[in-house]
C-alpha cells in the first residue's frame, strides 16, 4: 500500500511537472496588457491624420497633381496663367501645373491647394 500511494504521488508529480512545461505563462495575464497595449497603438496610428504635408506637383500633368492631392486629402482650385477658373474636364494630361499655392508645407486635411495651369 506504502508503495502504491509513493508511486501515485510520484506519477502525479510527474503529470503536473509535464503540464507545467507545455504551458507557457507568457501567454495568458501577461499577454493581455501587451495585446490592449498593442490594439491601443495600433488604434493611435490607423486614426486619419489631422494634417498633411503639401508636396510640389508643379511640371506635373493636372491629372497626376490632382491624384497625389486626392490622396492626400487635400482638394484643388485650377486657374489659368491669368488667374481664371479653368474646368479640366478628361483633359488633365493636356494641361501642366506651372505654379501651386501653397508650393509646400503642412496643412489640415481638406484644405484647398491652387493649382495655376498652362494647357500643353
Amino acid at each position: 500500500m506504502k508503495k502504491t500511494i509513493t508511486l501515485t504521488a510520484a506519477a502525479l508529480l510527474a503529470s503536473s511537472l509535464l503540464l507545467a512545461g507545455c504551458s507557457d505563462d507568457s501567454s495568458d495575464s501577461a499577454a493581455s496588457p501587451s495585446t490592449s497595449a498593442s490594439s491601443a497603438s495600433a488604434a493611435e496610428t490607423t486614426a486619419a491624420p489631422t494634417e498633411v504635408e503639401v508636396i510640389s506637383q508643379t511640371n506635373l500633368t493636372v491629372d497626376a497633381a490632382q491624384g497625389t492631392f486626392d490622396l492626400l486629402g487635400l482638394t484643388t482650385n485650377i486657374v489659368d496663367e491669368d488667374g481664371k477658373g479653368v474646368v479640366i474636364g478628361e483633359d488633365g494630361a493636356k494641361w501642366l501645373v506651372v505654379a501651386q499655392d501653397p508650393e509646400t508645407g503642412t496643412v489640415p486635411v481638406g484644405s484647398a491647394v491652387k493649382l495655376t495651369v498652362r494647357k500643353i
